[in-house]
């Protein structure tokens, strides 16, 4: 892991290959008290870096990136926004949805994770991420909260 200086700040890269911004990948991102590439940050870099490509459509790639970013950064606003307001954001297939977390946690386990797309069969259709790992642990842990909920609700009286 190396640095690059870009608009007078450092980013953490992969490589020293990306010291001259000749790479396709390059995403400047700020968030969390650090300065990185996003692509890095993602372990999406490729294996080598490439410079095969114009100066031209570098700066083209670079623009694109910048954008993606910056769209990057609107969404995740609007999703620590919306938390503030009680609600919790989720991404559908008719794009980012907006729910009243409390609204949404009275569902099953199998619809919440469902929803999530973190529901077992999902999360196992993507084995070869690591991130899966992760994915998995989360819906079981899910439907354990969820069930032991259900147990001491029933205790209670509740249902």
């Amino acid at each position: 892991m190396t640095a690059i200086k870009y608009n007078k700040k450092e980013y953490s890269v992969r490589d020293s290959g990306c010291k001259k911004l000749i790479t396709e990948c390059f995403i400047p991102f700020s968030g969390n008290g650090q300065n990185i590439c996003r692509s890095f940050e993602m372990g999406q870099c490729p294996k080598k870096v490439k410079a095969s490509v114009s100066k031209k459509e570098l700066k083209r790639r670079l623009k694109k990136n910048i954008k993606e970013a910056k769209m990057t950064t609107k969404v995740k606003d609007k999703i620590l926004e919306e938390y503030k307001k009680g609600n919790i954001v989720v991404a559908g297939i008719e794009g980012l949805q907006t729910m009243p977390l409390d609204e949404f946690i009275k569902q099953s386990a199998d619809g919440m994770l469902y929803d999530l797309n973190r529901d077992e069969a999902t999360v196992l259709t993507f084995i070869e991420d690591p991130k899966w790992i992760n994915d998995y642990a989360v819906c079981k842990v899910v439907n354990a909260l969820k069930k032991r909920i259900e147990e001491l609700e029933q205790k209670r009286g509740d249902k």
